[in-house]
């Protein structure tokens, strides 16, 4: 499942990034029930450039960290930071993904014509993929991507050396879809607007799946729109959906098979979403309601019927954006009235915490499969790991 956070920073970025050393591939995740976080100290990636800014864009299960340090694309690995520009001489490159294996996708700027081309980079092999942006990338080296720009385009998979480009969307423009998700299985998951509206239109969104056997809408005839937020391996999505007979209010959703089920009636004047998925079918919602107090979300996890609030410690607030790995930790930031802010984790109704240099623009883009949060501050990146107790 992947990052909702990485798609706003590949639209802004435009800076150069490329290569990666080999790498091994990890062996299997570990299984069983949650355990007790075991916290580190925060690490500060640190920079390529003295005096540029780290701005980080995904992590993967070994922990290694890509994005852009001052105008150079970096890796980051067991504390050391590579300038992977200066490896392949590829111009505007901007890294979007790696995966498990160490395989990074991204896109470049044509020195010829000025086109953007995807490339998928694997150790030391940069391997073309065709014009546009190369979005998310799963532990087999299954790509998704995009042909179009910030206000939508249309996706494309590439698999074994083989590109395909989707060409239709049922009662949609195909060139007005964004990418969302890629699950291991393949599966695309994406967002399409109307022929006449844009994205900040809500009433014009419609969430789709594109597997090996055609695309599916997600839309229901009783409901205005579907919009998506993340899709794990069992091809399962949630997200947020609007009901007519609940204007203002949104629901949180999740489909699957080709049906489409409402975690609980709508609440008027409520916004509530499905933030993600973990491995265990568990879904993370977040609620907004004016009795919350003003941009005030509370969140928590609901398993099958089951539901499990994500409470702060005492005395603080978890701030927007949350992010849910898939092995159900839960990370964000956490605000009190008289201290700095720290990034905090839950699993099984714990916290942990650390401390970062910054508050500034403080915000979680990622938590990796093994317990890797991925922190980002003005001008900084950090990486946090939070491990079970043994």
């Amino acid at each position: 499942m992947r990052r909702p956070l990485i798609l706003a920073l590949v639209v802004c970025a435009t800076t150069a990034l490329t290569a990666l050393a080999p790498s091994a591939v990890a062996g299997p995740l570990p299984v069983g029930p949650p355990r007790t976080p075991v916290p580190t100290a925060a690490v500060d990636l640190g920079t390529l450039v003295p005096g540029t800014e780290t701005v980080a864009t995904a992590v993967n299960a070994r922990g290694e960290v890509v994005g852009v340090s001052g105008s150079r694309a970096f890796l980051w690995s067991d504390g050391v930071l590579t300038d992977v520009s200066a490896l392949t001489g590829l111009t505007y490159l901007t890294l979007t993904d790696i995966n498990r294996r160490g395989q990074v996708v991204g896109s470049y700027v044509s020195d010829e014509d000025g086109t953007e081309h995807a490339v998928l980079i694997d150790g030391a092999t940069v391997t073309e993929l065709g014009e546009g942006t190369a979005l998310h990338v799963n532990d087999h080296g299954v790509v998704a991507g995009l042909l179009g720009g910030a206000l939508g385009g249309a996706p494309f998979r590439w698999e074994r050396g083989v590109r395909t480009d989707l060409t239709e969307v049922p009662g949609r423009a195909v060139s007005l879809s964004r990418v969302v998700d890629l699950n291991e299985r393949g599966t695309v998951l994406a967002q399409v607007v109307g022929p006449e509206s844009d994205f900040e239109d809500l009433g014009h969104r419609q969430g789709y799946v594109w597997t090996r056997d055609g695309v599916t809408l997600l839309a229901d005839p009783a409901l205005r729109y579907v919009v998506p937020s993340d899709l794990d391996d069992r091809g399962r999505v949630t997200g947020f959906t609007g009901v007519p007979d609940a204007p203002g209010s949104t629901s949180a959703f999740v489909w699957w098979r080709g049906e489409l089920t409402l975690l609980r009636d709508p609440v008027q004047g409520c916004f509530e979403n499905g933030v993600g998925l973990d491995d265990h079918g568990r879904v993370l919602v977040g609620t907004t309601c004016p009795a919350n107090g003003v941009g005030l979300t509370e969140h928590a996890l609901w398993d099958d019927g089951d539901v499990t609030p994500v409470e702060p410690p005492a005395g603080a607030t978890l701030r927007s954006p949350v992010v849910l790995g898939a092995q159900g930790l839960v990370a964000g930031v956490l605000s009190r009235p008289d201290a700095a802010p720290r990034v905090g984790a839950w699993r099984d109704g714990r916290w942990s915490e650390t401390a970062v240099p910054t508050a500034e623009q403080l915000r979680v883009v990622d938590v990796s499969p093994r317990g890797h949060v991925l922190i980002q501050t003005e001008g900084r990146a950090l990486l946090w790991t939070v491990r079970p107790r043994s």
